[in-house]
């Protein structure tokens, strides 16, 4: 069971039509459906408060995703069969329900079932974790620029916002287009190339290409494994490659 306090735009609601002795009749699916509701209407008075329509409160994971017999990816939905129960039930309504604005649902699962998270919110949470070692890494490194006459040093992130967002540098441009005059010939960060686009030093700002599901920017080669480092040293800049794939 888990109690969900809900927004004030929805509210708990008795259901004054509930007939105990009601027959379930399936839907026909060969009878045509309403047409949808049209939506709401702007305000005439664009500083009047918007107040939205109430709203019916719902379980989470409410709906049941079905799969093919043996298997259990369901790669495209997460329902409540998703995570091993049978039905998901809605706690009836009560004067406490309506005064704590707050529903209660109960998951039920057939004996000898088995609860599994699915995969992909596994999927998700391996993913924000990958997100967090990024971000990590992009708080703490430094990024050194090394021109003939001088040198610079930034933090990532800062270097980041500078050429992405202040600059609008674009992303696929490379290293060795980057800089002018004495800074022009300037190296690559160890584990980058002068080939190396924008987005390989900056993941998190640059991300995907729109509409391409893959990485759009090419990994260079690395170098040979180095030996395991020591507990708590930090991690090479050529790491945010290996992390963003």
């Amino acid at each position: 069971m888990c109690t969900i306090f809900l927004p004030g735009s929805i509210a708990p609601m008795p259901d004054n039509l509930y007939n105990p002795y009601a027959v379930e009749v399936p839907p026909d699916p060969d009878i045509p459906i309403a047409p949808p509701m049209p939506s709401v209407p702007p305000p005439s008075n664009p500083l009047q408060p918007y107040n939205p329509p109430l709203g019916e409160p719902e379980c989470p994971f409410i709906k049941k995703c079905g799969r093919l017999p043996g298997d259990d990816s369901f790669a495209e939905c997460v329902g409540y069969d998703s995570w091993g129960f049978d039905e998901v039930r809605m706690g009836k309504y009560s004067p406490a329900s309506r005064f704590f604005n707050s529903v209660n649902c109960f998951y039920i699962m057939k004996p000898y079932n088995r609860f599994h998270v699915p995969k992909k919110l596994e999927a998700f949470w391996y993913l924000a974790k990958k997100r967090g070692d990024v971000k990590d890494l992009y708080d703490s490194e430094e990024l050194t620029l090394a021109c003939e006459d001088q040198s610079f040093t930034n933090p990532w992130v800062d270097f980041c916002d500078d050429m992405v967002w202040r600059l609008k540098t674009s992303c696929q441009a490379q290293w060795k287009d980057l800089w002018t005059g004495t800074c022009k010939k300037a190296p690559a960060p160890p584990g980058f190339r002068v080939e190396s686009y924008l987005g390989e030093f900056c993941p998190l700002d640059c991300g995907f290409i729109k509409y391409k599901l893959e990485w759009p920017y090419p990994v260079p080669p690395g170098p040979p494994a180095p030996a395991p480092a020591a507990a708590g040293s930090p991690m090479p800049a050529a790491a945010f490659l290996r992390i963003a794939k």
